[in-house]
Parts: structure tokens; C-alpha cells; sequence
């Protein structure tokens, strides 16, 4: 795991450089992001050329992180791994023990930040205890001296399952690592004999993400990204240890449980069977189909629409991975692009930068009324964030109001400021029970997920009450008729199985009925 103090530290840029570094070197590397952060997994994608999975222990139990982990560690093959300059067949990578393969898992936050303050529930540092990964800590040393080897010894205090291992020092000049990084061994050494600084990270000129309001930019968005990684890896690699990296990795591993043994699936996994392309999410105009085996659905295809451009590209590939094991084509079309959404059975709405592209969205009429006609008709939607600003009425910025389309009876508009930030749990809202079946409203009781937004809308729902783990606050949310589920908060579908059963059962009814 890479982790650091706070965020801002670097995590993400070395997280690819170290990537980028090992594919270079023929390892294996597949990627993990901790907490519920899409855009980072964005980064990982534009390296390796693969989906990266969310590990999180607020929405995920302890065995289901290992579970995460394992299955995708054993999903390895030359035709679903990076491209490498030596040739493997896959008995080789599957049956060998040369340790090819690595989980590198970017953190979140502080190491020991996470969903409240009196545990280090859904931290960084708690996925890492989960899955047993040794920590690597990234740390900002820019205007410090001495200082630094304070903040590494409190870190370490708090380290009660011995997990911290190496230490890279970021913003460094080559001089003052010479001049510093023995000091803190030798003071590191007398806590803890096992952590030692493994390089650092000089300042690279030209090389930098921004941000903005949500977090990061899209990768997309940087037009020399790749190039800027490859530069990280090119330089890390001359740096840092990277083989003394391997071997904190490669000892650690070994401790693992044979994942042929102990952790069986809770689901069926066909992604074996599966044929699947790759997906450019930051090519607003591709629309490509993503194929799952048919099971459970009747000898019939079910099909779920999936809104996926450069204004919606907040997934979470285990949410998807959901739909795929139940048998559900996933279709991907572009709002910003396409002129009507594709013939299918659902419609998924992800979040992302709406308020980016206003003008575009709502100028895309024919696609506004046939999202319009679907839902009239009765299609299955789920709705998340910048997919539920998208169905109001419309969307103001500043003076201009934007019209959408029109499903949602309301408007969202910028506060300027974050309005409700964080981890949530729904629960039912009795209140709400009087106006639909009491067994669909159980279904989506309890499902875990997180709001992260600046607009708000004059119209929530209430069909659920979203409560913070801490129980320091509450709100109303979701509009929903049983059928469809649409509101601000981003679910983690796996936190409630049934939630996903019971709108693929609705799917294959809108099927039946309009077939």
C-alpha cells in the first residue's frame, strides 16, 4: 500500500510512476484504490490499461477486502494483463511461483484517516491491516528538515500491526536525502528495526495533477499524462529501491491464506467466461458493448444502459461486476454524444461533471427526450449524483438555467461550497412506507454509500434517510417509486446484494413487457 500523512503528500503521482516502473521491469502490477474515489482509479487505468477495484472497510467486511483482492490477483492472464516485452503463455504466469504478480493499492487521506475519529474505521491503514499489505510511506519533506523523522515516529506509534515497511521521501533534492536518509535510519532503527527509507523523490519540473472542486482531474484532461507518468517511473526507478520494494512485498505475501482454500466466492464469478472490451472512458463518443455469459435470465439477454463519457464516468467496477455476474449486458452510451440512449431493459446514470458541459448536455435534445420517453415508459433507472442533477428540470449556473430532462420536478444549482460531504448509510424512512410496498422499501434499508457535492436541488426525495456512521447527522434522500432509485448519494451496490437482485427483477419485468 501507498500511503501518506494527509493528502497532498503525492500518493497518486508515485502510485503511477511505481506502476508504470514495474510494468517496465515485466512484474505483473494490478491496481487498488482505498475509499471512494473514482478519479484516481482513472490514473491507474491510463497505465496499466485496466479497471482498478475500490478497497474500502466502511462499505466492505474484512473477508470481502481479501475476497476483492484474491480474485483479482487470480483473474492474471496475458490476455486481460498489461503488455510486456517478454513473451508468457499462461501456464507459465498461472502455474509458476516467480511472484510476477503485485497488488499496489494507492491509499486515501491520512493513513489513519477515515469514516470517524475515534477508530480507524474506513482508512487506509485498516484495508491494509485487512489484507495484510506492507505500507509504503509517502512523505511531503519539502521545507522540512529534522521534523520529518517526527512525523515518521508518531506515524509508527500508531502502527499497531506492524505494517509500515519502507518510507519514500518526496520533494527532496539528491543532496539533502544523501545528507538526511541515514540520520533516519538509525533513529527509525531504534523503534523499529524492520522500517527503513527506501529512496526519495527529487522536484520534477512540468510535472504536475490539478484539482478541482471534486478532487483531481480527469486524466484526459492532461494531455501529456502518459508521458508525465512515464517520466515518474524513469525516475523513481533511478531513485528508489525499488527491488528492496519487491522484497517488502514479496516476504509479506507469503502470509497470505491460499485463496484456493479458505475464501470462496460469495457470488458466482463468470469472469472467466466472459469476453470483454476495453473501455476508453475518456473517448466521449465510443459506445462499447461489455458482454457477460447468460445466467439465470431465461435463456434472454437482459441489458443495462450505462452513461459513460467525459460528464459520467463515476462507477464503481465492482458495482458493474455485479450486474455482469447476474448475467446483464452493459451497454455504454454517451449523453454528450449519442442522440438517443441504446434499446435496453435499465438505465444507469453514474456521477461525474455535469456541471462541465451544461451547454452541451442541454443542447443535446434528442437525447433528453428519449430519456424522457424511456423513464415515461417505465425503464428501470438508477440515478447517482450528476446522474440525478441530469433528470431535473434543469440545471442553473450562475444566471443561466439549463434545461435537462425534466424526469425530476426541481432544480439544482451551484451553493459554492461542499453541502453534504462523506460516508452514509441509508435507512427506510418510515414516513415514506405509506406510499409504496413495504418489501421494496426494505430492499434499499441499510445499503451503504457517500455524497460528495457542491449543487443541490430543491428536490431530494425522501423516499430514505441518509445517516453518517457517527450518527451526527441525517437527511432525507432518494426518489424512488420501487422501480427506480434516484438521489445525491453514491451506493456501493455490494454493501446490499439484494438491492441489485431485486432491480435486475425489475429489469427482466420491463422486458417481459415491452418485448
Amino acid at each position: 500500500m501507498i500511503a501518506a500523512p494527509a493528502s497532498g503528500s503525492g500518493k497518486t503521482l508515485f502510485t503511477c510512476g511505481l506502476l508504470q516502473a514495474l510494468k517496465q521491469m515485466n512484474r505483473r502490477p494490478i491496481s487498488y484504490k482505498c475509499g471512494p474515489d473514482y478519479i484516481d482509479p482513472m490514473f491507474h487505468r491510463t497505465v496499466l490499461g485496466l479497471n482498478s477495484t475500490n478497497l474500502d472497510s466502511f462499505f466492505s467486511s474484512e473477508d470481502e477486502l481479501r475476497r476483492l483482492v484474491d480474485r483479482k490477483l487470480s483473474e492474471v492472464s496475458p490476455d486481460k494483463s498489461i503488455e510486456t516485452d517478454r513473451e508468457c503463455d499462461k501456464q507459465d504466469l498461472l502455474g509458476s511461483d516467480s511472484g510476477d504478480e503485485i497488488a499496489v493499492i494507492e491509499g486515501v487521506m491520512g493513513l489513519y484517516d477515515g469514516s470517524r475519529l475515534d477508530t480507524c474505521e474506513g482508512s487506509c491503514y485498516s484495508v491494509a491491516k485487512a489484507v495484510n499489505a506492507p505500507i509504503l510511506l509517502i512523505l511531503n519533506a519539502k521545507g522540512q528538515g529534522r521534523t520529518i523523522i517526527s512525523i515518521i515516529k508518531g506515524l509508527l506509534a500508531d502502527d499497531e500491526a506492524r505494517l509500515i515497511k519502507g518510507i519514500v521521501l518526496n520533494h527532496m533534492s539528491q543532496g539533502y536525502y544523501e545528507r538526511i536518509s541515514s540520520v533516519i535510519d538509525e533513529e527509525i532503527h531504534k523503534l523499529r528495526p524492520d522500517v527503513s527509507v527506501v529512496g526519495y523523490v527529487p522536484k520534477l519540473d512540468n510535472i504536475s495533477i490539478d484539482s478541482r472542486h471534486l478532487g483531481l482531474k480527469m486524466p484526459e484532461e492532461i494531455d501529456d499524462i502518459k508521458e508525465q507518468i512515464i517520466c515518474v517511473a524513469d525516475t523513481i526507478s533511478k531513485t528508489c529501491n525499488i527491488n528492496r520494494i519487491l522484497e517488502i512485498s514479496d516476504n509479506e505475501v507469503h502470509t497470505q491464506v491460499d485463496i484456493t482454500n479458505d475464501r470462496a466466492e460469495k457470488e458466482v464469478d463468470i469472469t472467466d467466461n466472459r469476453t470483454e472490451e476495453e473501455v476508453d472512458i475518456t473517448d466521449a463518443s465510443s459506445v462499447v458493448n461489455i458482454k457477460a455469459s447468460e445466467i439465470n435470465c431465461d435463456s434472454r439477454s437482459l441489458t443495462l444502459a450505462v452513461a459513460r463519457d467525459r460528464a459520467f464516468c463515476f462507477y464503481y467496477e465492482e458495482n458493474l461486476e455485479m450486474f455482469r455476474r447476474r448475467g446483464v449486458d452493459i451497454i455504454l452510451f454517451s449523453p454528450l454524444e449519442d442522440k438517443q440512449i441504446p434499446k435496453a431493459d435499465g438505465l444507469l446514470l453514474g456521477g461525474g461533471y455535469p456541471e462541465l458541459y451544461l451547454h452541451k448536455l442541454s443542447a443535446n435534445q434528442s437525447m433528453l427526450e428519449s430519456i424522457r420517453n424511456a423513464l415515461g415508459k417505465g425503464i428501470p433507472c438508477l440515478a447517482e449524483c450528476g446522474g440525478f442533477m441530469y433528470l431535473h428540470d434543469a440545471i442553473i449556473d450562475g444566471d443561466i438555467s439549463y434545461p435537462m430532462a425534466g424526469v425530476v420536478s426541481g432544480t439544482c444549482s451551484n451553493t459554492g461550497h461542499l453541502v453534504r460531504f462523506g460516508y452514509v448509510t441509508l435507512s427506510k424512512n418510515q414516513e415514506s412506507m405509506q406510499d409504496t410496498n413495504n418489501e421494496i422499501h426494505d430492499i434499499i434499508d441499510n445499503i451503504k454509500g457517500h455524497e460528495f457535492h457542491y449543487y443541490d436541488s430543491t428536490n431530494n426525495g425522501n423516499y430514505c434517510i441518509a445517516i453518517k456512521p457517527d450518527h451526527s447527522r441525517q437527511w432525507n434522500c432518494i426518489i424512488s417509486d420501487g422501480i427506480s432509485y434516484m438521489g445525491y448519494p453514491h451506493l456501493y451496490y455490494p454493501s446490499k446484494p439484494e438491492f441489485v437482485d431485486a432491480f435486475v427483477s425489475n429489469m427482466r419485468k420491463y422486458h417481459d413487457r415491452i418485448k
